[in-house]
């Protein structure tokens, strides 16, 4: 719903429910890609170079593996 975000706080208050307006799930979102230094792998985002690997549907599959493989 379009008009939801400034009647969220209102709604969350009135109803005790969690409320997910545009405004809400757009900061989750953005929220969810930041790095988080309590944990995980600090800084990973700075360690890549720019340059994409080559790769091949498959290539790090065993023999017996790419015998199911079905594409």
């Amino acid at each position: 719903m379009a008009s939801l975000p400034p009647y969220a706080d209102a709604l969350r208050h009135e109803t005790k429910l969690a409320v997910f307006d545009a405004i809400t799930n757009a900061d989750f979102f953005l929220s969810a890609r930041q790095d988080n230094p309590r944990f995980g792998f600090n800084q990973w985002q700075l360690d890549w170079d720019g340059e994409q690997e080559e790769y091949v549907f498959g290539q790090h599959l065993s023999a017996d593996q790419m015998e199911k493989l079905i594409n």
